[in-house]
């Protein structure tokens, strides 16, 4: 745990993270991509088990979130949590552009990446 405020929670066996408070250092990746044309599943397929497989074992990694585009159908965002800026930045360099290299062919354009400073959060998964 992230000096106390990261707890790992289950409702009806699915995870849920519940982040609370202030935390010294905590940045976030937020990666939009915009597809081709019926591509998109086939790049997240690809995209979450880069983050599953390689991504969950990386220092410094404190998790991710994967949404699709309610109102754009060929659009997702990855969110990846980071704690500090050594992580952050090595996980640019030696994770995502190799993964970007993977999925370039599903790509419409490049990625819009920002980056974010955690200041804090409270998330319920499931039932409350």
């Amino acid at each position: 745990m992230h000096r106390g405020f990261l707890q790992c929670l289950k409702f009806k066996r699915k995870p849920a993270f519940l982040v609370i408070g202030d935390s010294n250092l905590v940045l976030i990746r937020r990666a939009t991509f915009h597809f081709k044309e019926g591509r998109r599943n086939e790049a997240i397929t690809e995209l979450e088990l880069i983050l599953k497989k390689e991504v969950r074992t990386t220092k410094g990694f404190q998790g991710y979130i994967s949404m699709f585009s309610k109102d754009t159908e060929n659009e997702a965002v990855i969110l990846t949590l980071w704690e500090d800026e050594l992580s952050f930045n090595t996980s640019g360099t030696l994770i995502l552009a190799p993964a970007m290299r993977k999925i370039s062919d599903t790509l419409e354009k490049e990625p819009y990446i920002e980056t974010f400073k955690l200041s804090s959060t409270e998330m319920y998964l499931g039932a409350r």
